[in-house]
C-alpha cells in the first residue's frame, strides 16, 4: 500500500447541547498549484505557481434539530466570516443538521499557515473556544422554528 496516495487529517471535537464544534488541520499536496495563461505577441505561456501554503485550517460548527440557532446559521461567529455551509438531511428529507465553518487562509492569515501543531496555532483554538461559548449562550428566538 502507498501511504503516500492518503493525506492525514487532525480533528479535535468540543460537544455541547445540540452542536458540536470542530477544529481541523490538514496539509495541502505539494502540487497545488495556481495555473495562468499570459499572451505575449508570439504565443499563449503557461505558467505554474506553486503555492507555499503547508498548512490548513477550519473551524466547522455542527448544529443539530433543536438548537436555539438552527434556523441561524449566517449568524454565526466565525473567523472571515462563514466560508462554507451543507445540510444534512434524514431519510424523509428532513434537514436534521447543519455544518457552518470558516478558513484561516484569507489574506492577513499567513501566521496560520506555518503553523504545523495546535498550540502554533492557539489563534484557531481561541476561536474555537469563542464559538462553543456562542453556541453555548446562544437564545431562542420567538417564532424559532428550531423547536416544532
Amino acid at each position: 500500500m502507498n501511504m503516500d496516495e492518503w493525506e492525514h487529517v487532525d480533528l479535535w471535537h468540543k460537544r455541547g447541547p445540540y452542536f458540536l464544534v470542530e477544529v481541523k488541520h490538514f496539509k495541502t499536496r505539494d502540487n497545488l498549484a495556481e495555473v495562468r495563461h499570459f499572451k505575449t505577441r508570439d504565443n499563449l505561456v503557461e505558467v505554474k505557481h506553486f503555492k507555499t501554503r503547508d498548512n490548513c485550517w477550519w473551524v466547522y460548527a455542527y448544529i443539530y434539530h433543536g438548537h436555539p440557532c438552527f434556523t441561524r446559521v449566517n449568524e454565526v461567529p466565525l473567523h472571515g466570516g462563514p466560508t462554507m455551509q451543507r445540510r444534512y438531511y434524514d431519510d424523509r428529507g428532513v434537514c436534521v443538521s447543519v455544518q457552518v465553518g470558516g478558513d484561516y487562509m484569507h489574506l492577513g492569515d499567513d501566521r496560520y499557515m506555518g503553523a504545523d501543531d495546535a498550540s502554533a496555532a492557539a489563534g484557531v483554538f481561541l476561536d474555537a473556544e469563542k464559538l462553543f461559548t456562542w453556541l453555548s449562550d446562544c437564545p431562542l428566538t420567538p417564532g424559532d422554528p428550531s423547536h416544532d
